[in-house]
């Protein structure tokens, strides 16, 4: 079941991969539009100041947590822990995320068993290329070429906020083309054509995915560091606003 939870200024829409399975599952033998926003607490730092990216977050039909910070806020908020206790507790947690990447994977084999199609937007020329022939050698004939194909998934890698405002942009035009989900997925499709190796098991397991980032671009320091230092530290201002309202 979905449990939606304010973390920041956006609501998050806390579920299990299998739900999400679900839920799209039954959204592909509708003909309705819906937009899905992969969440992560970079994303929550980013809608602190933006306020068009804010609206655009809101306006979508649902919004998954990709990021593991977000179940740690989702405990932190709950919980009488100091923060960086509840940091420490944290790691090696294991969460059920919805990753851009298995969302792309999903969704893909959805369509492949009902006989629709996906698109591909944004990344570079190789990266499409490159995640199109790993999606084709798996499903062939499943990624469309244009939206005269009229795939019913979108999947949108432009990175935040870029990509949620497109497909809040766009949202008459897939609808028309008769798109039923589009879907941020951030890097996706760099790691699906093998230009950014996925992090190892045991950075996952232990929810240090950004470390391994860090490690292979180092150039994200500064990314790194609002999704590391200044989502926490947001966090537990929400927490002193909220433990003042309950008094």
């Amino acid at each position: 079941m979905r449990e939606p939870q304010v973390i920041g200024h956006l609501s998050v829409d806390f579920m299990t991969p299998e739900i999400f399975l679900d839920l799209t599952r039954t959204w592909l033998k509708e003909n309705a539009f819906h937009h899905v926003v992969t969440v992560n607490p970079e994303m929550v730092v980013q809608a602190e100041r933006d306020t068009d990216f804010r609206r655009a977050v809101a306006q979508a039909e649902v919004r998954v947590p990709d990021g593991a910070g977000l179940f740690w806020a989702q405990a932190y908020l709950a919980s009488a822990q100091p923060l960086w206790v509840s940091l420490i507790r944290f790691i090696g947690r294991g969460v059920p995320r919805v990753t851009g990447v298995d969302a792309v994977q999903t969704l893909t084999r959805l369509c492949a068993d009902t006989g629709q199609q996906v698109l591909l937007v944004g990344g570079t020329d190789q990266q499409r290329e490159g995640a199109r022939l790993k999606l084709e050698k798996d499903f062939p004939g499943v990624v469309a070429t244009s939206l005269r194909d009229r795939p019913a998934v979108v999947f949108v890698a432009l990175g935040a906020p870029k990509q949620t405002l497109w497909i809040e942009a766009q949202r008459a035009a897939l609808t028309q083309a008769g798109v039923k989900i589009a879907i941020g997925v951030g890097g996706a499709l760099a790691m699906l054509a093998g230009e950014t190796p996925r992090a190892p098991r045991l950075f996952r397991r232990l929810n240090l995915e950004w470390a391994w980032r860090l490690l292979l671009e180092p150039q994200r320091g500064g990314r790194m560091w609002r999704a590391t230092v200044t989502f926490p530290l947001l966090i537990k201002r929400q927490k002193h606003v909220f433990a003042q309202a309950r008094h």
